[in-house]
This record gives structure tokens, sequence and C-alpha cells, in this order.
């Protein structure tokens, strides 16, 4: 054993076996630094975040500001016998 070196357990029932890696100065500097920012070691595999550009974006329209007008020609009595489905012995809808 010695310095930055991880020992851990892996397999399962009668396969357990120890394990052992190494890890760099710098990589546990990567995970040590993510983890302080609130990431978790394994963030440190994933490549950095860049800034989100919004300067082509439109303006949202908040969803109260909607108005989806109805079809006049409906009056909802179609969905009354709609396609049915078989369920056991009886036929439901």
């Amino acid at each position: 054993m010695g310095e930055n070196w991880l020992v851990g357990i892996a397999g399962d029932k009668g396969d357990a076996r120890l394990e052992s890696i190494t890890l760099s100065d710098s990589d546990l500097a990567a995970a040590a630094k993510l983890a302080d920012a609130g990431g978790l070691p394994m963030d440190a595999e994933l490549p950095q975040l860049t800034a989100a550009d919004f300067r082509d974006a439109s303006a949202a329209i908040p969803a109260t500001a909607w108005a989806v007008p109805t079809d006049p020609g409906s009056t909802g009595e179609g969905w009354k016998d709609s396609l049915p489905l078989e369920a056991g012995s009886g036929v439901i809808r």
C-alpha cells in the first residue's frame, strides 16, 4: 500500500475480492475541487461546463397568456363512443 491508493471490495457473494487503484495527485485535486463546489468526484470525468448563450433566445410567454380557441363544432360527445378496448370477457370503453 502506498500514498493515493484506494482499496475496495468488488464482486458479490462467492466472487468478492479486494481491488486497488492508485489515484494521481491531479485526479485527487480535481475531485476535491468539485466536491467543494457541491459536485461528486465522478463529475471530474465530465467535460467542462460552458456558459449559456442567450443572445438568440426569444422571450418566454407565460402559460397564463396562451390563447387556444376550442373547436366550435365539438361537443365532446364523440368521446363516449371512442374505440372499444377488450379486457378479459368484457368490453370497456
